[in-house]
């Protein structure tokens, strides 16, 4: 499949995924951003080498994580939890599109670790640092620099705002 056409689909893809949540019910939305989801998860089997394939995994994420809006189940949970995993080995180029399935997956991780408040400012540091010189760099200091305080880790908020300071 060429570039163009992948852009086109692409676009194509995120239109309809912007009118799904434009629709008149929630049972239409609910049906619309599945559709979405099945189309997405079709062309990535079709072309699972293609070059935008992060950017049709990050609309079938969002679509997931509307449609978990609508309806909490674990069948809605898990899928959206299996997409995450996919994003998070996207590559540093398309740092932006994995940031967010990164942070529900440390979530997730330190939820079911029972994690502590330094354990989660530990792994706080470690997500800033995984997304340094990438694209994804300013959001996940803007992220970073909201959660942190709710962690109690004023030291990190710190560090996060003098780095956004420095490189932005």
């Amino acid at each position: 499949m060429d570039s163009t056409r992948q852009k086109k689909i692409s676009r194509l893809l995120q239109k309809e995924l912007a009118e799904a949540g434009e629709a008149s019910s929630k049972t239409r939305m609910r049906r619309a951003y599945k559709g979405v989801v099945r189309d997405g998860e079709k062309l990535l089997k079709s072309s699972s080498a293609a070059p935008n394939r992060y950017r049709i995994l990050d609309i079938v994420f969002q679509s997931q994580k509307r449609l978990l809006a609508l309806e909490n189940s674990d069948e809605n949970r898990d899928a959206l939890l299996e997409t995450c995993a996919k994003l998070a080995g996207a590559p540093d180029e398309v740092a932006d599109l994995r940031l967010e399935a990164d942070l529900l997956l440390m979530e997730r991780e330190l939820s079911i670790k029972k994690a502590d408040v330094k354990e989660r400012a530990g792994a706080l540091e470690k997500l800033i640092a995984r997304y340094r010189d990438t694209p994804g760099e300013a959001k996940s200091l803007m992220l970073a620099s909201q959660i942190a305080p709710k962690l109690e880790a004023f030291d990190l908020e710190m560090q996060i705002l003098r780095t956004m300071q420095e490189r932005f």
